[in-house]
């Protein structure tokens, strides 16, 4: 996977989620978000990323369901979805920057299967962004 292409799936889905925030019924828009998790799945196990595959095939699972039953996308499916395409790109950040060791998939299974079995909404459990330390004067 092509950090360039990551970056554009995850900004094509961040629309998309833009767009679903505004026409939740929009199965075209719920689509290209799928899409999109598909993509990073299937392009990152391709590399060898297998773990950001996992977290990714966990939220194309959620969003198949989602679109299998043709209802409008609820709240919590856009926060969510939303969630993790912030995530994803904070992952690709680190593995830009050599050291994405800090990630688990498992936290975004736990997340999608909540909200796909149960309907329940569960925050991703993922690292934060690094504080910036002030420069040296």
């Amino acid at each position: 996977m092509g950090l360039e292409e990551a970056d554009e799936v995850i900004g094509n889905a961040r629309a998309a989620l833009a767009a679903l925030q505004e026409q939740p019924a929009d199965h075209a828009q719920l689509t290209v978000v799928r899409r999109a998790f598909h993509t990073l799945k299937g392009s990152s196990r391709m590399v060898g990323l297998t773990d950001f595959g996992e977290a990714a095939w966990s939220f194309e699972q959620l969003l198949n369901t989602s679109l299998a039953e043709q209802r409008p996308a609820s709240d919590a499916l856009i926060a969510t979805s939303r969630e993790a395409m912030a995530a994803l790109a904070r992952w690709v950040d680190d593995i830009a920057g050599g050291d994405a060791s800090r990630w688990d998939p498992s936290v975004f299974r736990k997340t999608s299967d909540a909200l796909r079995l149960q309907d329940q909404w569960i925050p991703l459990d993922v690292p934060q962004p690094e504080d910036v330390l002030p420069a040296e004067p």
